[in-house]
This record gives C-alpha cells, sequence and structure tokens, in this order.
C-alpha cells in the first residue's frame, strides 16, 4: 500500500466558460506559454494535460470550455475525461452563470472536490479605483474582501457550498494575488489530501475483500451431524 500511494499520479482539471482565461491560468501555473490563448475566439479543442513544475505527481489538465458550439453539454461530457481528474479548479469571473452551476454540481456528483477561481481580479480592481469617489484613499484589501465574500454568497445562494476554497487571481501577473496560495495549495496541501484519501479507499476495499473471503469460508465450511 506504501508504494501504491508513492505512484499515485493527481490529475487537476482546469474548467470554465470559453474566454474565461483557463488556458493563460495554466501558462501562469507552467512559467511558459503551453497553451494557446485568445481574448476572441475558443483555442481549446483538446484535453491536454502538463505535468507540474516541480511537483513529478501533479498533471494539470488543460480543458476546452464547456456549452460552446464546438462543445455542446453532451460533447462536453462525452469529451473530458471526468472518471481520470481527482480534483478542479472552476474558473469564474464576476458573473455566476447557469452553466456555472451546471458544471460544478457535476462535479459534486462525481465525488469530486473543486476550488473556485476568481479570475480577471485585477480588471476588477482597476474598475472599483476608477469609480471611487475619491481615489487617494482607495482601499483595494477592501474591495478584495467584498469580492470574495459576495461570490462565496452568490454560490451558496444558487446551492453551490461543495467548493474548496476561493481563490481571487491575475493570471498575467502569478505573484500577487491570491496566486501563491493556490500554489501551495495545490503542490502541498491537495497531495496530502489526495493520498489520504487514496490510502482510506484501499483500507476500506481491504476490509470488503476480507469479509467476502470470511462470508465464502463460513459458506464452504462442512456442516456437523449428529450419529446416533
Amino acid at each position: 500500500m506504501k508504494a501504491d500511494s508513492a505512484d499515485l499520479i493527481i490529475s487537476i482539471g482546469v474548467v470554465g466558460a470559453s474566454r474565461i482565461g483557463k488556458s493563460s491560468h495554466i501558462n501562469a501555473h507552467l512559467g511558459y506559454r503551453a497553451c494557446k490563448t485568445s481574448a476572441v475566439r475558443e483555442t481549446t479543442l483538446e484535453c491536454t494535460p502538463f505535468a507540474y513544475p516541480g511537483s513529478p505527481r501533479l498533471l494539470i489538465w488543460d480543458l476546452p470550455g464547456y456549452n460552446t458550439l464546438n462543445f455542446e453539454r453532451e460533447r462536453y461530457l462525452a469529451t473530458v475525461p471526468f472518471n481520470r481528474l481527482d480534483f478542479f479548479l472552476l474558473l469564474t469571473d464576476s458573473i455566476i452563470t447557469d452553466d456555472l452551476k451546471w458544471i460544478s454540481k457535476l462535479i459534486s456528483e462525481s465525488g469530486k472536490k473543486f476550488h473556485v477561481v476568481r479570475t480577471k481580479i485585477d480588471d476588477t480592481i482597476r474598475e472599483s479605483r476608477d469609480n471611487s469617489e475619491n481615489p487617494r484613499h482607495f482601499n483595494e484589501e477592501r474591495v478584495l474582501i467584498d469580492q470574495r465574500n459576495n461570490l462565496r454568497t452568490d454560490l451558496r445562494r444558487l446551492g453551490l457550498d461543495d467548493f474548496h476554497r476561493i481563490f481571487l487571481v491575475n493570471n498575467k501577473k502569478p505573484d500577487t494575488f491570491d496566486f501563491a496560495a493556490l500554489r501551495q495549495s495545490l503542490t502541498i496541501d491537495l497531495p496530502s489530501e489526495i493520498v489520504i484519501e487514496h490510502m482510506l479507499k484501499l483500507e476500506r476495499k481491504f476490509q470488503e475483500v476480507m469479509t467476502m473471503k470470511d462470508e465464502r469460508t463460513q459458506t464452504q465450511q462442512p456442516s456437523s451431524c449428529v450419529i446416533s
């Protein structure tokens, strides 16, 4: 069992709507431009895994956007290898859509867990500063707290309360906002959790096998008879 957990590969799927910044987000994790990006058209047409830098047991998957012209819901489900993915990063911006609710419910019903990653938070900060009545006293931290709380409230109002944590990121500058905390969660916290879950599953499977073996042994034992 120890060797089995040591060889465990953990696959993280990055999901979200088209042009939400999935490929840019993966590039930020990798530190180089592995995925094509575009702000005007869909670029990810295949499911592609990448080795996570410094974490040989982690794979991060670039997945197509859901419910697009190329990937309507049925084709999306047939294309994305949900059974091979252990954890998800659910990317969103300021708008909570029906598609977001659909995909999050799908992930939860599959027994998997996910982080919610709020992209383009720099645009929100910039817009809030521009609309501030007193830009000289603009409080960026207050905006971040409000954005996090508002997103959590909106998600829970829609019944989306199965997420692990919320991270606010700027894909163009991964050294800002919550990106470092997200990276730590994926490379340190998540592998420990997955390995523990994996070991518990192995233990349950072992117990089930032993129970079945005991039951077969009992049924195969000859019944004793009394000779008068």
